[in-house]
């Protein structure tokens, strides 16, 4: 066997042994594939031993440990000078840093194909990575020297979850808080949804033509977005609806169930806007379905406990959703799509801005009791610190995609409105330092 078929095989041989074994760690988590050119450059060895080439990675992280990752990578260079060099090896990041060690198969100048170690602390930020790169010669002539470059990377990312590739942009979010689009419908502290019908009863037929500057994943991955978001304010009807039994339970006044009832026609509409929106998308029609979850037994609640559920799913989580969606707006450049983002972001804002008048109503009657109750929950409000952006590209931004950077800034700023709006306690005063 000659030398280019040793480093294709010992390349096919490493690469299979990657992506075989560690999908397998990411079944109850989620993982990144990436892909793109390498560049290694020389530190005090001669120029003609640059090297251009691609790189592969896999990393896999825990639903458990979510900054720490584990896989392998593969690099494949042609060196200037003649010859090539192939890497493959483990891999480990922690946050945006971490180290590779691995084997390193050098030919230079198109000479027999020595061994070599592969040691590599780095940085990745984003589409780019840098490293420095130790290269202990084990075998040949260069046997017992040591080489070192800097390395530099751009990069492609894949999001892989339960062991499947997906579309990076279907990762959900991960406040300790509930983020819908819309008011949430809780049952047992378990976000519930309707199932999807292939029906357009909700969409209608849609009228917009075929996107075809989309590629295949990217329309896959805004029909599901849209698809998510039609559930979520579908379901939102019946959380309006849970809302507005809870406050004639407690002799609440006309204006606010009017209010209310307005909120869960909203929702309506934009559930019907949705779900236009995915059935383009997906090229389908799509609708929700059977929701079995809107009649589950309704818990008496007093003004405390009605109150603190408000602040959390209304106060903040609406308008979290408000400010973020305002944001899709601004960034979206398809008409149909800017349209209902525009009518969710003001709706969404005033069903936040209806939130703190039945907050306001609840201290009213309740007294000192629902104060302390609200000043805690305020408290008690995550930071959103464990959010991270991920990767979107502008086609699916200016589709409506609501990236996690913008609720992450919308959620940090709505729970610092809820801890000034409520007043100073310890624990308060120690959540805004």
């Amino acid at each position: 066997m000659n030398t280019p078929s040793r480093a294709l095989l010992f390349t096919a041989v490493a690469l299979a042994t990657v992506s075989h074994a560690l999908p397998a760690h990411a079944e109850d988590g989620f993982g990144y594939v990436t892909a793109g050119l390498v560049l290694s450059i020389p530190l005090g060895g001669s120029l003609d031993q640059i090297g251009l080439g691609v790189e592969t990675s896999y990393n896999s992280y825990s639903a458990r440990a979510e900054v720490l990752g584990v896989g392998g990578f593969a690099q494949a260079q042609l060196l200037f000078g003649g010859g090539w060099r192939v890497d493959v090896g483990a891999q480990g990041t922690v946050w945006f840093g971490g180290a590779e060690l691995g084997l390193a198969l050098v030919a230079p100048r198109w000479r027999s194909p020595q061994l070599g170690l592969h040691v590599a602390p780095f940085a990745s930020v984003g589409y780019g990575a840098a490293a420095f790169r130790w290269t202990p010669m084990l075998t040949g002539p260069m046997a017992g020297t040591l080489g070192y470059e800097i390395t530099v990377a751009g990069k492609f990312w894949w999001g892989v979850e339960g062991g499947r590739v997906r579309d990076l942009y279907n990762r959900g979010c991960h406040f300790d808080c509930v983020i819908v689009t819309g008011r949430p419908l809780l049952v047992d502290g378990h976000l519930v949804v309707a199932s999807v019908d292939r029906d357009p009863a909700w969409s209608g037929d849609p009228d917009a033509p075929s996107d075809d500057a989309l590629t295949p994943p990217q329309r896959s991955a805004l029909a599901e977005h849209w698809t998510r978001s039609m559930r979520e304010e579908h379901a939102s009807v019946a959380a309006f609806a849970r809302l507005s039994l809870q406050l004639m339970s407690l002799g609440a006044p006309p204006e606010l169930l009017r209010r209310v009832h307005r909120a869960a026609i909203d929702e309506v509409d934009h559930a019907r806007r949705c779900a236009a929106l995915a059935s383009r998308f997906a090229g389908e029609p799509r609708s929700p379905g059977a929701l079995p979850a809107a009649c589950a037994p309704i818990a008496a609640v007093d003004h405390a406990t009605l109150a603190v559920d408000t602040l959390r799913e209304g106060c903040v989580g609406e308008a979290v959703f408000a400010g973020a969606a305002a944001r899709a707006r601004d960034r979206a450049t398809d008409p149909a799509v800017r349209e209902a983002l525009t009518v969710i972001a003001r709706d969404e804002a005033e069903h936040a801005a209806l939130a703190w008048d039945l907050v306001a109503w609840c201290m009213e009657a309740g007294g000192d009791t629902v104060r302390e109750a609200l000043r805690a929950a305020a408290g008690e409000l995550p930071t959103g610190e464990r959010q991270r952006e991920g990767i979107v590209d502008g086609a699916l931004l200016g589709r409506g995609w609501v990236s996690e950077g913008a609720l992450a800034s919308s959620w940090k700023h709505r729970r610092r409105e809820a801890l000034r709006r409520l007043g100073p306690t310890r624990s308060t005063v120690r959540a805004m330092a």
